[in-house]
């Protein structure tokens, strides 16, 4: 019976099909765990951008409102609108579908606040706006509290404004 014995003193000319599986499987495990960290990241940095975007969007509303409550005569809820009057008219703010939904970049839903002056054409001031409601005190102030989802999580501002006046408290 033969039996063949490699000589040692001959070298190695490359790797093994073995050597070479092993090492595209340990490749493949670290693209792998790799790949599942960068989708984590990506979705984390979208839903930064989201947070930011829903929480700009409620700022500028509550400030739109909260300056026309500064220099406003009275305010009124009437149904589903504020309606402040100033000395230059009335002013109505308002909730309403969002018509452009399908072409927003963000992943948000909610109402477009408008802003309307007297008879003249309705301005759009902020979206993704999911509730707006006013506790208004006659001659006093009104506190206006905005609100909008972030997926289940709902991100609030509330506002107290002096009517008339120039003092206003923050609440976040």
């Amino acid at each position: 019976m033969a039996v063949y014995h490699q000589p040692q003193n001959i070298a190695r000319n490359g790797f093994t099909f073995i050597e070479l599986v092993a090492t595209l499987a340990s490749i493949g495990v670290l693209l792998l765990i790799l790949s599942e960290l960068l989708i984590g990241l990506y979705q984390h940095k979208q839903l930064t951008i989201h947070e930011i975007e829903l929480r700009e969007n409620l700022v500028l509303a509550l400030d739109a409102i909260s300056n026309d409550l500064r220099i406003g005569l009275s305010a009124v809820k009437n149904g589903d609108s504020l309606q402040i009057t100033t000395a230059e008219g009335k002013i109505s703010y308002y909730l309403a579908k969002d018509t452009m939904a399908s072409e927003h970049l963000f992943d948000l839903k909610g109402f477009v606040l408008y802003r309307r002056v007297d008879d003249s054409q309705p301005q759009p001031i902020a979206n993704f706006i999911e509730q707006l409601t006013e506790n208004i005190q006659p001659e006093k102030n009104a506190t206006i509290t905005i609100s909008g989802y972030l997926g289940e999580e709902i991100i609030m501002y509330q506002r107290t404004i002096a009517l008339g006046g120039n003092r206003y408290h923050l609440l976040y």
